[in-house]
């Protein structure tokens, strides 16, 4: 799948020979209700072909909503614009990282993704939703006003020393 290139939309040439449109738009603390759908598709009718996300950011719903009002809105097809995901600290292990590609896929609607990435270079103890608790086994950041999902960060808290990042 080749995306849609104009001379408008200065891009990269990666190794296999895909062309990745520069810059992408990021979405990374886009969570007010409806902010993030409505800011995707507005960045595809302006012009981005490149949408970049992580499971993380807790937006992935939106941000595919978006993708599917933009290219509505442009007439573009998925193979038209540049999709990066990445995964995150907490789903390093094989099946760990099939399973958040998968919820990444399903949640952003889409087949494929054009790129994921390892988030962060540092890797912490996979912790399943249901299990987290915060301030018992997790902490439940909050960056500038958006929750982060207390299961990617998982904690330990034993009382004789501080909290350590990523849970041991």
């Amino acid at each position: 799948a080749a995306v849609a290139q104009d001379a408008s939309v200065p891009a990269t040439k990666m190794p296999r020979g895909k062309a990745m449109p520069m810059p992408g738009y990021g979405t990374f603390l886009s969570r007010t209700a409806g902010e993030t759908r409505a800011a995707v598709k507005e960045a595809i009718i302006a012009g981005y072909r490149h949408i970049d996300c992580a499971q993380v950011y807790t937006n992935e719903q939106e941000v595919g909503q978006g993708i599917a009002d933009g290219l509505a809105a442009t007439g573009l097809r998925r193979e038209d614009i540049y999709i990066t995901g990445k995964c995150w600290n907490t789903h390093r292990k094989a099946e760990h990282v099939r399973m958040a590609l998968n919820e990444s896929l399903a949640n952003l609607g889409c087949a494929y993704l054009d790129m994921y990435l390892i988030h962060w270079p540092q890797s912490y103890k996979y912790l399943p939703k249901a299990d987290a608790k915060p301030d018992v086994n997790c902490v439940a950041p909050d960056v500038n006003g958006a929750a982060l999902a207390p299961e990617y960060f998982p904690m330990l808290f034993d009382g004789k020393s501080p909290k350590h990042p990523g849970g041991g």
